[in-house]
């Protein structure tokens, strides 16, 4: 709940001409989010708007990009989506995932599955 009450990388307004953008809207919600990121990939802005699993599995999702580097976003991607199918991950990569393995469970409600990949889809775009 802390991640979805607490803006870290999610702004209000964003307009920097130094920033390129993806925009990505959810097929089955009201989920949406423009994620804005500058030349060498290490800082993100987000407009975005939706429930509390899809805002706080950003502002995770973003601050792991961001402590990992970004040249390991297939690595992050690939192991949170292991993650969220209840696929086999071991300790080592399970540390990675860091607070994204809360969301460990959260196939448990399809609906809510998507809300918690939409992040990994934007950085797929990148």
């Amino acid at each position: 709940m802390d991640y979805y009450l607490n803006k870290r990388n999610r702004v209000d307004s964003f307009n920097d001409p130094k920033y390129q953008s993806i925009y990505l809207h959810s097929n089955s919600c009201v989920d949406e989010i423009t994620l804005y990121f500058n030349e060498s990939k290490d800082d993100f802005k987000m407009l975005a708007k939706g429930c509390a699993i899809f805002l706080s599995s950003c502002e995770i999702f973003v601050e792991i990009i961001k402590k990992l580097g970004f040249e390991n976003k297939t690595l992050l991607i690939n192991l949170y989506t292991k993650l969220i199918n209840k696929e086999y991950l071991d300790e080592q990569q399970k540390q990675m995932l860091d607070k994204l393995n809360v969301y460990k469970n959260v196939s448990k409600h399809l609906n809510r599955k998507e809300c918690a990949l939409m992040i990994a889809k934007v950085f797929l775009k990148i």
